[in-house]
């Protein structure tokens, strides 16, 4: 028995050339094409196209940015609130906690000078120490510092409040010297008093 035969080889089709009726579906097809058919209205209506599409692009990434500076700028006044909310229960109980000690400490070196018997040195200095106290309350500045240190200060829309952000960090720095250079002197002179 003889094998069977091979199918005769078949030769590949010779590839196409490209449809010249359809049409390229891309922005630079459509214009390489208008061009070599010199039909220039679609020329310059792709053209047309393309800058109008490039510049609704460019608005919508304006309005995109300008959203999310307006949130920005929403959660940095609230932790800004929360800082100065903060603050101020802060300043209440020092000046609670001073008020109490200085009074304390006055009431009793006064009633000293009435007592049959001189108290101890110890005693008197502590009631001495109680009313030179200085409570100093440290401002929260984190939020409005990292707005400035970061660059996100400009995210803040209105100028005076921005000016505002500003006056009240320089006003609590100079607070927060003025604080220091109190406890010195107090320091110094309580030193003095009882070296």
């Amino acid at each position: 028995m003889e094998p069977p035969a091979a199918p005769p080889a078949t030769a590949t089709p010779p590839p196409t050339p490209p449809d010249s009726s359809r049409r390229p579906w891309t922005i630079l097809g459509r214009m390489a094409q208008a061009v070599r058919e010199q039909n220039w209205f679609a020329v310059v209506l792709e053209v047309c196209i393309v800058v109008v599409g490039v510049v609704v692009g460019f608005q919508v990434t304006a309005w995109g940015q300008a959203r999310a500076d307006r949130a920005t700028e929403q959660v940095y006044l609230r932790q800004l609130a929360a800082d100065l909310a903060e603050t101020e229960r802060l300043v209440e109980v020092r000046d609670e906690r001073m008020a109490d000690r200085t009074e304390d400490g006055l009431d009793r070196l006064l009633a000293s000078f009435d007592a049959p018997q001189r108290p101890p040195s110890d005693s008197v200095a502590e009631w001495l120490g109680n009313t030179l106290y200085i409570a100093s309350p440290r401002p929260i500045l984190g939020t409005a510092e990292a707005m400035v240190a970061s660059g996100d200060f400009g995210s803040v829309a209105d100028d005076a409040l921005r000016a505002q952000i500003l006056r009240y960090l320089d006003v609590s720095r100079e607070a927060l010297a003025d604080q220091d250079l109190a406890k010195e002197i107090a320091f110094g002179m309580s030193t003095r008093l009882f070296l």
